[in-house]
């Protein structure tokens, strides 16, 4: 399905609303009545083509119930009448799918931990269950700068999945204000949230345990290793997870009887230049004497330290053993391997599998607020000497590593060709076919780009899946976050994850992107990172274009159009009947031109005031429009006056009176002139010429003596009009 204006009419309670949603859904005039009568006869008008689909109708709400119907019959009658408009019904799916949302969020800026904790949830007991549903937001902090609204409707669109559990690495997220948006959320759907590294009322707290994860490797080198001489490289000074981690090492050597020189606990600050700034500082003062053993407080400190030795020509582990913390991918690449702890997150799985499923059986009272220790567990590899690399293992790293490389390059190479391409786009319905060109080389994921035209609407700009291709479609009212949701969540889709980033500039959210896959790994979730950055730049660079596009329509537009009514002014009338006239299809029509005065404007401004002068000018006009548009064009050539065209089969001449009395009869009807004390009383003027005359010369000098005989027409229907009016008077 492409191009098609989908309505989900669910959660619609009153037909102002269903019929205000329809007129933008399907291109309809500003004079649209918003009613059913109305709306059959813009639809079966020449307007091009047009598809409508309406989504829920088998679940409306009780104000609208009879309604739908209706509407229902109406779409179908005018579909019969019209070729052109075609439309779709939609229903709830019942049985909906086997699996829910499991929503995690968190941010790319600690993509190591956010991704390893996401790999480790592909077990059975959660994607039996659940689709892992990633959502990865800035680090905003002030709530007071324009990102934190682009941030808020995201979330917004995580709670459209419908999600059973929801996963904060709230240590990431770093705004407070984000976090306990998202807890409102989540409160109003009863959504059980699971708090990783942060205390929350109402949530289930995730912690995890780096003291006894960091116990364990210090005991390891102390008693597995009988190291004595041991060396420990810390965080930040004061900082609580580097004094914690002090505290631990201090622990252990002392029940051992093994006396702590505090002049060997070394601050790295975490990185690794300030590591091997420290420990160069401690061999100035004390010398060159290694120790048997460094205890990294974390793995980006024990790869520098490492690197550091190796350069001046020690061995690791030969000459000292050396241990980091995290258990970070980079670590088990280095060469040697890091000995380290990792978080043990598969039991993590286990824990949110078993509380979520307590959380829809039991009260939640029971549940909430209560403490999940995370344990850790120990890796040990070269550097501690407990296990060596064999050539198979660094083969298949070093072939991993190719093939992320490799990927790497194709993607940029890609992302690079289609930005090169897109910028000079100014129509978003141009990158579907650029779109699917530049990512055919993973079309094994399933691809989504969204852009949130408004509150109530998204627009379809590109969606792969299988065998489904779609794109431009606009979707009113979404209930749901991507297409065919319910299929995708369904176990048989074969698409475990489904990983979320927002579109959008340094100001301004334009919408988002979604991808679905089986699997997960590390450089699957950087591609798709990078493909958002590319993404968000390409759209800012096409939506810049088209505003540009759009000004300038509006500026030759302005210059064609009346400000007070919206027809066509002189000079754009003009111009659209010379468009009109040279369509071939119109060739054996006839075209009647009319002029249409008011007879009583000046009276009604003298006693009335010039307001109400104005709502008759407008009532008139729409009235004129609504008689007009289907076949013709009108406009407004100043005052009191206005000029319109119809296009017919046979001339129209002689039924001028009819036509009047029909316009004179809707403007009277239109709501603004409820309850006023005046008719409103017009003369016109009609002349028909069959289009063939105009290919005898210049349109303008065919024209010209129409114009004039259909104004000495319209005078003379002023002038008898006025002697009827006196006749009757007297």
């Amino acid at each position: 399905m492409k191009n098609a204006s989908i309505v989900n009419i669910a959660g619609i309670d009153d037909k102002r609303s269903l019929h205000k949603i329809l007129k933008e859904a399907l291109d309809l005039p500003d004079y649209y009545g918003g009613n059913l009568d109305a709306l059959k006869d813009m639809l079966t008008g020449e307007a091009g083509k047009r598809h409508l689909v309406l989504r829920g109708v088998n679940n409306p709400e009780p104000q609208i119930r009879s309604y739908v119907p209706k509407l229902i019959s109406v779409l179908e009658d005018s579909a019969e009448e019209n070729p052109d408009f075609t439309y779709d019904i939609e229903l709830d799916e019942e049985t909906g799918s086997d699996r829910r949302a499991l929503v995690i969020c968190g941010a790319w800026e600690d993509a190591e931990n956010f991704n390893k904790f996401l790999e480790k949830l592909n077990v059975p007991g959660i994607t039996s269950k659940y689709v892992i549903c990633c959502f990865t937001f800035g680090t905003v902090v002030r709530p007071e700068i324009s990102n934190m609204q682009i941030e808020l409707k995201f979330a917004d669109v995580m709670m459209r999945l419908k999600p059973a559990g929801i996963v904060l690495f709230a240590e990431m997220l770093s705004s407070e204000y984000l976090i306990d948006y998202i807890l409102k959320l989540a409160d109003a759907d009863s959504v059980p949230v699971f708090m990783m590294e942060h205390k929350a009322k109402g949530c289930i707290d995730l912690e995890l345990d780096y003291a006894s994860g960091f116990r364990e490797i210090v005991t390891h080198i102390v008693d597995d290793h009988k190291c004595k001489d041991i060396m420990m490289m810390a965080g930040v000074k004061g900082n609580k997870f580097s004094e914690d981690r002090i505290d631990v090492f201090r622990d252990v050597l002392s029940s051992r009887g093994i006396a702590v020189d505090m002049n060997k606990v070394l601050y790295g600050d975490f990185w690794h230049i300030p590591a091997v700034n420290a420990l160069e500082e401690y061999f100035r003062v004390n010398g060159e004497k290694l120790p048997q053993a460094i205890i990294c407080a974390n793995d980006a400190m024990a790869m520098g330290v490492t690197d550091y030795l190796i350069g001046k020509g020690y061995k690791i582990p030969g000459d000292c053993i050396i241990t980091g913390f995290d258990g970070v991918r980079d670590s088990l690449y280095h060469l040697p391997t890091i000995t380290t702890a990792t978080p043990d997150f598969e039991q993590t799985a286990g824990i949110i599998a078993s509380v979520i499923d307590e959380w829809y059986r039991e009260d939640h009272e029971a549940i909430v607020n209560r403490v999940h220790k995370i344990s850790y567990r120990m890796l040990l590899k070269d550097s501690c000497g407990c296990s060596t690399s064999t050539l198979e293992e660094a083969n298949r790293i070093t072939t991993h590593l190719y093939a992320d490389n490799m990927d790497y390059f194709m993607h940029m190479q890609e992302m690079g060709r289609l930005t090169s391409q897109a910028i000079t786009i100014s129509d978003v319905n141009k990158l579907p076919d650029l779109l699917t060109e530049h990512l055919m080389l993973w079309n094994d994921q399933m691809f989504f780009v969204g852009l949130t035209a408004s509150e109530d609407r998204i627009d379809n700009i590109f969606f792969s899946w299988n065998e489904k291709n779609e794109h431009g479609n606009r979707v009113y009212n979404p209930d749901n976050a991507i297409p065919h949701q319910c299929e995708i969540m369904r176990s048989d889709s074969a698409i475990n994850y489904l990983l979320f980033s927002y579109l959008s500039s340094s100001e301004e959210s334009f919408g988002y992107v979604c991808t679905g896959t089986d699997l997960i790994s590390f450089r699957k979730q950087q591609r798709f990172e990078e493909m958002g950055s590319y993404l968000s730049s390409i759209i800012h660079s096409v939506v810049n274009n088209d505003k540009l596009v759009r000004m300038n329509k509006e500026m030759r537009m302005l210059s064609e159009l009346d400000y007070m009514t919206g027809l066509y002014n002189r000079r754009g009338f003009l111009s659209r009947i010379a468009q009109m006239i040279r369509e071939p299809r119109n060739k054996d029509k006839y075209i009647n031109y009319a002029i249409m005065d008011l007879d009583n404007l000046k009276p009604i401004n003298d006693l009335y005031g010039h307001s109400d002068g104005d709502l008759v000018i407008k009532a008139l006009a729409n009235a004129i429009q609504t008689r007009v548009h289907k076949k013709g064009i009108s406009s407004r050539y100043g005052g009191d006056e206005f000029a319109f065209v119809i296009l017919s089969d046979e001339p129209l001449e002689g039924t001028e009176n009819k036509l009047r009395d029909e316009i004179e009869r809707a403007a009277q009807e239109n709501d603004s002139l409820t309850g006023k004390p005046y008719k409103i009383l017009a003369s016109i003027g009609l002349v028909s010429s069959p289009v063939s005359a105009f290919s005898k010369g210049r349109i303008e000098a065919v024209l010209e003596p129409i114009m004039n005989r259909a104004d000495e027409k319209m005078y003379a229907d002023k002038e008898q009009r006025h002697k009827e009016q006196n006749k009757g008077n007297a």
